[in-house]
């Protein structure tokens, strides 16, 4: 009995000890970092696109494979009876020929220069086997020559595989920064409903002093409705800000991709700047040169429209090929009946010229090309000048965002010694509620421009990384 006891208060203390976890594990407060891990596990849209990058590396594969040995296998079995009536030398009527069977290995392959080989075992059997290997190898002289022509649907390939891949980048930095937004947000409004309170609270002594005043006769009744009215203000902002804050919340969750409208969010108010240091303009300029989505997709662009420009080019070359061919073939013996010296041999090289006249259709298409290419070229330049000087407005706005920081606070500084004056002037009777009351309203719009500017440096920093092409790597994220 003493053990079943025991037993079981061991089972009521671990229960209690997983409670107090769990309700540890709800009370904690979610970071920027959490928020931004949790988006890219749960929001579907970063779903999709991993699995939309899985597809792509398939097409890489497929390209890549065409420049491999491939190989084919085919075979046919045949059987049949012809019924007639019966002869002198048929005397059953019909006839039946023997059944056959065939089998073709195939293997094909092409080089990196536009040579195809064919290699083909023919085998067959239909009351006699006869065997045959056919070696076919043709090689283009003119068009089609050469690995940048051979090779360009795979260097096609390679560059659709990297489009694909800073497209994901791309998909995950706008995920990140929309977690971003969202957060900051909420911490903005977050510390505004503290300033708000705070104001409040102030406002709330105010009036009870007011009061003291009133009963000990320094003061008329009249004079404390101004204080009042801020009360009630602050009040309304104090209700105002609690919507927007459980909006916000909801706006976070959305975000991240996990919704549910019993979730509380709780995070931290604190804002932390991290370093302040304003970064160096021609270090990051090249890093956003090497970096930013937009200006690697756009020198792609001129790879790809230079690229079909040399192709249809090539078209437009005369065609000469050389085609060689070598055939072994036995009556016996297997594979190895080919190799006999009663094997039939045969070596033939051929040439094959063909001139294009006036195809205007690929005159048209190369003077097509040759527009894309030089809009791709200009488009470059200009995403060029357009990233260099974003670049340069992201590090100006972080710069003033920096200064309103400073002067922001030095105004929050200054609104609450002059609130504290004004304070001890009104206890000795040398100022008014409504100078108090209006210094008060001072104070809280420093308080919530301290705040504003902070947000304001957080998001301009993000979007300066943004820019740069680097949110992931700031993040940790791979």
């Amino acid at each position: 009995m003493k053990y079943i006891n025991k037993k079981w208060l061991k089972n009521i203390a671990i229960g209690i000890a997983l409670a107090l976890l769990a309700t540890t594990a709800v009370a904690k407060e979610l970071s920027l970092k959490d928020a931004i891990m949790l988006s890219l596990r749960y929001n579907p849209n970063v779903r999709d696109a991993f699995m939309q990058r899985t597809i792509d590396k398939f097409s890489l594969r497929s390209a890549e494979h065409q420049f491999e040995p491939n190989f084919a296998l085919s075979g046919s079995s045949s059987y049949s009876r012809t019924d007639g009536p019966a002869t002198s030398t048929n005397t059953t009527g019909g006839f039946t020929t023997p059944i056959s069977y065939s089998m073709t290995p195939v293997m094909t392959y092409s080089s990196p220069i536009g040579t195809t080989t064919t290699v083909t075992w023919n085998n067959s059997d239909a009351g006699n086997y006869s065997t045959s290997l056919d070696i076919n190898v043709v090689q283009p002289l003119l068009q089609g020559f050469g690995s940048a022509v051979a090779e360009a649907s795979l260097r096609a390939a390679f560059d659709n595989e990297y489009l694909s891949k800073i497209t994901l980048k791309d998909t995950l930095i706008s995920q990140v920064n929309g977690v971003i937004s969202a957060y900051l947000t909420l911490v903005g409004d977050e510390n505004n409903l503290i300033t708000s309170k705070q104001a409040y609270e102030s406002a709330k002594k105010t009036v009870w002093r007011n009061k003291q005043f009133i009963k000990a006769g320094r003061m008329a009744a009249n004079d404390n409705v101004t204080a009042e009215s801020q009360v009630a203000q602050q009040r309304l902002e104090i209700t105002k800000t609690n919507n927007t804050i459980f909006n916000d919340k909801q706006a976070l969750l959305k975000a991240i991709g996990y919704i549910d409208p019993n979730k509380d969010v709780s995070i931290s108010t604190t804002i932390d700047l991290g370093s302040t240091t304003i970064p160096d303009l021609k270090k990051s300029i090249n890093i956003a040169l090497h970096h930013n989505i937009a200006y690697i997709k756009a020198a792609v662009a001129v790879r790809s429209a230079a690229r079909t420009l040399m192709v249809d080019r090539d078209k437009a070359r005369w065609k000469l090929d050389l085609t060689s061919g070598y055939s072994l073939s036995g009556q016996r013996g297997g594979i190895k009946g080919i190799f006999q010296s009663s094997a039939t041999k045969a070596l033939s090289l051929k040439l094959d010229l063909t001139v294009p006249l006036e195809d205007l259709d690929n005159h048209i298409t190369i003077l097509s090309d040759k527009l894309s290419l030089r809009k791709a070229v200009i488009g470059l330049k200009q995403a060029r000048r357009d990233l260099i000087l974003n670049v340069r407005n992201k590090i100006n706005s972080l710069v003033n965002q920096k200064n309103a920081i400073k002067e922001s606070q030095q105004f929050a500084e200054l609104a609450k010694k002059s609130l504290e004056y004004e304070q001890i002037k009104l206890e000795h009777g040398m100022s008014t509620v409504v100078n108090v009351t209006n210094l008060r309203g001072n104070l809280v719009t420093a308080q919530l421009a301290v705040t504003t500017a902070k947000i304001g440096f957080l998001q301009a920093r993000n979007d300066y990384y943004t820019t740069l092409g680097t949110t992931l790597k700031q993040w940790g994220i791979k």
